[in-house]
């Protein structure tokens, strides 16, 4: 069985049905830490745990090893558990799995957590985990599906949170989910009953200043206020942490991808824009300032050249020995130009 979410995942996990075998591949390290999570806590008992639980890892054990306990029958319980986490450190040259998998324990319930790997679409191994077991292939978050798993992931937790804050958990965090989760669950330890997550809470909890921060920088290089944007710069000079460079250049490069986004649709509304960009409207009025402060869209393809070169700089090709607030401050007023 081919999964196409980790909610069927887990749904199969909860069922009576379950499957005696569960193989969690693929680049998103969240889902499969999840899935793992799951059957580690909600498959047994908590008496039945302390015999029927078992929790191994790749790279201290190999796949004989794995095999004699997956043959192993549960004490006092009708099933055993066992995960074997970091299993991309593993031989699988060997057919041993595959030979089990032909006749394996129904007793044993067991999860592989094969990270930011996939096995052989031609193999033998995943076509008969796809025929007679379980398969997940996570893959890692497009932009425009964060904001929707924030809100979920909010749900979950009985909390709400506006989409001010979504944004810049977006900005700062990116597609990393298991930071965002963990970030979300910081703010939610000093959350009041009934309080929303707002975009103060999100700066007070994740460390970010309100006014001096990439998100401020963006707008200001948008609008083209230099006062505001330069006084941003000096400020990430004293503090580095506050505005380290490569995460300038991504969040830039992020939001002016956005712009281009904005020239395909110019005729649109900022309603039916907000839309095409997954944003609240009232933040999509930032972007288009910003798209007509750039135009036409050969800047556009200027600033993206900018943010390349800078890039490269950062890296120390094509860099005399100019540190990262230098580059920074010369990287705006080059973008300003257009």
């Amino acid at each position: 069985m081919d999964f196409n979410n980790y909610e069927d995942v887990l749904s199969s996990l909860k069922s009576k049905t379950r499957l005696p075998f569960y193989w969690i591949e693929g680049d998103e390290p969240y889902f499969i830490d999840k899935v793992s999570e799951f059957a580690a806590e909600h498959i047994l008992t908590p008496a039945e745990k302390d015999f029927n639980l078992h929790v191994l890892y790749g790279k201290d054990t190999n796949w004989n090893e794995i095999i004699l306990k997956f043959k192993q029958y549960p004490a006092f319980a009708e099933n055993q558990v066992i995960i074997v986490k970091e299993a991309q450190a593993l031989d699988l040259s060997k057919d041993t799995l595959e030979e089990y998998l032909k006749s394996p324990n129904m007793q044993t319930i067991c999860i592989v957590a094969y990270k930011y790997k996939k096995l052989d679409g031609r193999s033998k191994l995943l076509k008969l985990i796809k025929d007679k077991f379980g398969l997940f292939t996570t893959k890692k978050l497009y932009e425009n599906n964060l904001a929707p798993f924030i809100k979920k992931l909010a749900k979950e937790k009985n909390i709400q949170i506006d989409d001010d804050a979504i944004q810049i958990i977006i900005n700062y965090i990116g597609n990393d989910l298991t930071t965002i989760h963990n970030e979300i669950n910081k703010i939610l330890i000093n959350l009041t009953p009934n309080q929303t997550i707002n975009a103060n809470l999100v700066y007070q909890y994740m460390g970010l200043h309100r006014e001096f921060n990439i998100f401020e920088l963006q707008n200001a290089l948008f609008k083209k206020e230099l006062d505001k944007l330069f006084l941003i710069v000096d400020y990430f000079k004293n503090n580095p942490k506050s505005g380290p460079l490569i995460l300038i250049i991504s969040t830039l490069y992020n939001a002016f991808s956005k712009l281009l986004i904005i020239d395909q649709y110019s005729k649109l509304s900022s309603k039916e824009l907000a839309s095409k960009l997954n944003m609240h409207e009232y933040i999509v009025k930032d972007y288009i300032l910003g798209y007509k402060n750039y135009t036409p869209s050969i800047n556009l393809y200027k600033v993206f050249l900018i943010l390349h070169q800078y890039n490269l700089k950062m890296l120390g090709i094509n860099n005399i020995k100019v540190n990262e607030d230098e580059l920074l401050k010369e990287m705006m007023c080059k973008i300003l130009i257009y």
